[in-house]
């Protein structure tokens, strides 16, 4: 029967204890000795004779930085534990090592995006973002950068957690996830907050015919929302993209028809592209054609003072174009962008004293028709 020896247990105990502090108490601005090692009360009793440690170090260095069959050397750069002196190819006995240092696949920068993301989730509370940032902290970085960011996440509360049915929010996003895989269709029922005739009696549940029958194709993040860009079922020819908010979403079943092709869908892009200005046409996920909008910035006052450009940079980013100065009436600056009639509309009277659309004119007739529903709700001369 196959029994292990002492010093066969001790030395797998040796190099996983050296791992770990290394891990712990280095990086590559934060390199130790074998002095610094043997200083240590968490490794008094592991490091063993000069010869020992050399020869763990060695193993521990051609372990790591090697593919699992010792045949092939990483990059340097991928290499998780670094001995300044020390290359896989060398077969000869090394002095005092120095240098040595655990290299960690995350920088500093990297996990605080990694953080800010797990942060930025609906779909966790609060409990779990901090079980998953300590968990993090612990499994991919050092001592250092708790030190650095130790007050970063302590006072955080994810509010939005109270408004969203989290769990059957994971539900729908599986389910969504795997009928795009699949590419096939799915069928559900769309739910929406209303009040029917006694308005202290909300409710949460269907406000028009359901089920809907869709063909799936992404999932976007907007303004910590998630939405579905979907094709409606069955298909018809010039079909346009229909927007669906996933949290809204409920008994959805995966069907066995295979969805409508992408590129006979009205408006949706066929490959996903980060840089497109798809957020932008489609501002607040309104899915109508987007069209080219001009319209004229100004003042509060209109008068000719510098114009204050923050809103629209909030908005649109620098996805417009500033076209001319202009006079007519009162001063201000013509701009274009790409963007959702329907969508800028009531961004336009969101700011009614900064903006005026100029065109298209059935943008700006629809503009009026809202303006005359204003006057007639405020009774106004």
């Amino acid at each position: 029967m196959y029994k292990e020896t002492p010093n066969r247990t001790n030395s797998i105990v040796r190099a996983f204890r050296i791992m770990k502090y290394l891990k712990r108490h280095s990086n590559k601005d934060k390199k130790l000795t074998q002095n610094d090692l043997r200083n240590s009360v968490e490794l008094a009793d592991v490091l063993g004779t000069k010869n020992t440690f050399n020869s763990t170090i060695k193993l521990l260095n051609e372990g790591l930085n090697t593919d699992f069959n010792d045949s092939y050397y990483l990059d340097e750069a991928d290499w998780r534990l670094v001995v300044e002196g020390l290359r896989l190819d060398n077969e000869k006995d090394t002095g005092r090592l120095r240098g040595i240092y655990y290299n960690h696949p995350f920088s500093h920068d990297e996990m605080d995006l990694i953080l800010e993301g797990i942060w930025s989730l609906r779909t966790i509370s609060t409990d779990e973002a901090q079980r998953l940032t300590k968990k993090l902290e612990n499994e991919l970085t050092e001592k250092f950068y708790s030190e650095k960011n130790k007050l970063r996440y302590t006072d955080l509360v994810k509010m939005q957690e109270k408004y969203i049915g989290i769990e059957s929010l994971k539900d729908n996003l599986k389910l969504i996830q795997e009928a795009i895989k699949e590419r096939k269709q799915l069928e559900f029922t769309f739910n929406s907050w209303h009040a029917e005739e006694n308005p202290k009696q909300i409710r949460f549940g269907p406000t028009e015919t359901n089920p809907h029958t869709i063909s799936p194709y992404y999932i976007v993040v907007n303004n910590e929302k998630y939405y579905l860009l979907a094709s409606k079922e069955p298909y018809e020819t010039g079909s346009e993209m229909m927007i669906w908010r996933i949290d809204l979403m409920s008994h959805i079943t995966i069907l066995e028809d295979a969805i409508t092709p992408k590129n006979k869908v009205k408006n949706l892009p066929n490959e996903w592209n980060d840089s497109s200005d798809f957020h932008v046409e489609h501002l607040n996920m309104a899915y109508d054609t987007p069209s080219n909008i001009t319209m004229k910035i100004s003042s509060t006052t209109g008068e000719k003072k510098p114009i204050n450009y923050n809103f629209l940079y909030d908005t649109f980013g620098d996805n417009f174009e500033v076209l001319r100065e202009d006079e007519t009436d009162y001063y201000g600056h013509i701009i274009k962008v790409r963007v959702s009639p329907f969508a800028v509309e009531n961004w336009a009277l969101s700011y009614s004293t900064r903006v005026e659309i100029l065109e298209p004119q059935e943008v700006r007739e629809s503009m009026k028709e809202k303006i005359r529903m204003l006057n007639k709700k405020y009774k106004l001369s």
